[in-house]
């Protein structure tokens, strides 16, 4: 049976991810800043952790670990998100969004390889995804960011329109699904407006 550590098990992305590893037999450490949300299951051990405070972090991971043994796959998907106009965000409110989003899961990642190197064996999957709620408004972006999404649509045009119905007038898009073959000039890594339509 795999084991799997799984931030923000308790809504969308994540409690999808729950209900299809559970079917097929996985055994999973969820983590919720609300346990009371988190499903009841004979396979499934519920984790409190609000990926806000780094210091909840490595023991909630730790605790979980001892009790695993192993973790087979981590998957950092814990998320929360603001809604509305990026100017309007408080300093405070910045800084929670780059501490569950990139400094919790670096710090998963970092503790996840500590117990997978020395066994040679483990899958980290980070999701980087806010909009539980499908589909969001039209115009209701500022930025769309694709780090290569695009490359894995199939149906490259119903992408596009989607990402054009998704942006406010005069909002960004901005993607790295680039793959020429050819080394990139330093200049053009520098040069935002190549990068972005």
């Amino acid at each position: 049976m795999k084991k799997v550590f799984l931030t923000g098990a308790s809504s969308g992305i994540g409690s999808a991810i729950t209900h299809a590893l559970l079917k097929r037999g996985y055994e999973i450490w969820g983590t919720s800043r609300d346990p009371a949300r988190l499903p009841q299951h004979r396979n499934f051990h519920p984790v409190q952790i609000d990926l806000r405070h780094q210091t909840e972090i490595d023991g909630a991971f730790l605790r979980s670990l001892h009790a695993a043994g192993h973790f087979d796959v981590v998957i950092n998907n814990g998320g929360s998100g603001h809604f509305g106009a990026a100017e309007f965000l408080s300093i405070s409110e910045m800084a929670d969004q780059f501490q569950v989003f990139f400094f919790a899961q670096v710090r998963l990642m970092q503790l996840a390889l500590a117990e997978m190197r020395p066994r040679d064996s483990g899958l980290i999957i980070n999701v980087t995804s806010l909009a539980e709620r499908l589909p969001v408004e039209d115009g209701w972006a500022d930025v769309v960011i694709s780090n290569g999404v695009i490359n894995l649509c199939a149906d490259k045009k119903t992408a596009f329109a989607e990402i054009y119905r998704v942006l406010r007038p005069g909002g960004r898009l901005q993607f790295a699904d680039i793959a020429n073959g050819k080394p990139v000039p330093e200049s053009a890594i520098r040069d935002i407006d190549l990068w972005t339509a």
